[in-house]
């Protein structure tokens, strides 16, 4: 029982991370090390995360806590994720059979004079809706799910390179959705949306918000003002995980 356990304990049990797409390949941690928590005392907010506590101003606290709280969860159906699903495969399967989604999972681009691959979203859907998908591991692979979406919503708007190679991909599912995008013509940011689809464990009583760790609200909320000042909407998807 994790709760009963001693830091001593805690810091000496280890937690080996295998990749599925390489067995071989393993990374070994702390149990301590793997532990957010998140706590209030005596008026002061406390965190743990990667291994180290740190005490956070409770005024900057309820301000993030605030702006998190107004961020609307998008009502886009996506079906509900197994436990065992590989993203990619859930990613595949939301797809599956639906002509408003076309699967962009993978379909990577490259800006223009630039040499890196950058892909522009994992759904995008007729209602001009960029969605980015991550199961919620820690604050780590949140922080890159929403820097998925500032970077790729960055490049939309300003590089006709990258927007027309982006066009080309979703042309090669349904052209008909395809039409949304201008290709080299500038966009109006208004007309398009951005979803964070994050999955993970929920029996529906808790609301989203309260599920993220701090750190990852403070991503967010630096992620999803970069994009409102962008002209983007913004919405955040909870995908509950059986």
């Amino acid at each position: 029982n994790l709760a009963k356990m001693t830091t001593d304990e805690l810091l000496k049990s280890r937690v080996t991370l295998t990749y599925a797409d390489a067995p071989s390949h393993k990374r070994k941690y702390s149990l301590y090390d793997c532990i957010v928590f998140d706590t209030e005392k005596d008026g002061i907010r406390c965190v743990l995360a990667d291994g180290m506590w740190f005490e956070i101003d409770l005024k900057f606290a309820k301000k993030v806590e605030k702006y998190i709280g107004l961020i609307p969860e998008s009502d886009l159906a996506l079906p509900h994720a197994n436990s065992k699903e590989h993203e990619g495969a859930y990613t595949k399967r939301a797809c599956l059979g639906k002509a408003e989604l076309v699967l962009m999972d993978k379909k990577c681009v490259i800006p223009t004079d630039a040499r890196t691959k950058i892909e522009v979203c994992d759904i995008f859907t007729q209602g001009r809706q960029f969605v980015h998908i991550k199961p919620y591991k820690s604050s780590s692979t949140l922080s890159h799910l929403f820097s998925q979406g500032t970077v790729s919503a960055d490049l939309f708007q300003n590089d006709p390179g990258f927007r027309k190679q982006a066009k080309a991909k979703v042309e090669e599912e349904n052209r008909t959705i395809a039409r949304l995008i201008p290709g080299v013509k500038p966009i109006e940011t208004r007309d398009y949306e951005v979803i964070y689809a994050v999955i993970m464990a929920n029996n529906g009583a808790t609301p989203w918000q309260n599920k993220l760790p701090f750190f990852a609200k403070i991503n967010l909320r630096q992620a999803t003002t970069l994009l409102r000042n962008r002209g983007y909407k913004v919405a955040v998807k909870l995908i509950p995980k059986h």
